[in-house]
């Protein structure tokens, strides 16, 4: 038995190539049924500010930047990212995928 979670929201950041998100979004179907049918492929383009970036690594850090992703989702929905960019957590060098512990 799957619970129905809220909506899903899909976003980009700047240099994320559309056709994967779009590819993403069709997965919808497949591999995302356990979420409501509001799976959505957001318009906006998430800036990957400047904030994140760390000069000495020349990456961005993920942490600053899933802060930033939680202020664009409504409560009790749910987001993915893709960057199109070099991300760290220390102390690791590359991240590749990250979600708040607390699962929320």
């Amino acid at each position: 038995m799957l619970i129905k979670m809220g909506a899903l929201h899909i976003y980009g950041s700047d240099g994320t190539p559309r056709d994967i998100l779009t590819r993403l979004v069709a997965e919808r179907g497949k591999r995302l049924s356990h979420f409501s049918d509001l799976v959505s492929l957001e318009d906006v383009e998430l800036p990957l500010i400047s904030e994140a970036f760390n000069v000495r690594r020349q990456q961005y850090d993920a942490t600053i930047l899933l802060r930033e992703l939680d202020r664009c989702v409504p409560a009790g929905d749910h987001t993915i990212a893709l960057a199109d960019a070099g991300l760290f957590v220390d102390p690791l060098n590359s991240v590749f995928g990250l979600a708040r512990p607390d699962g929320e």
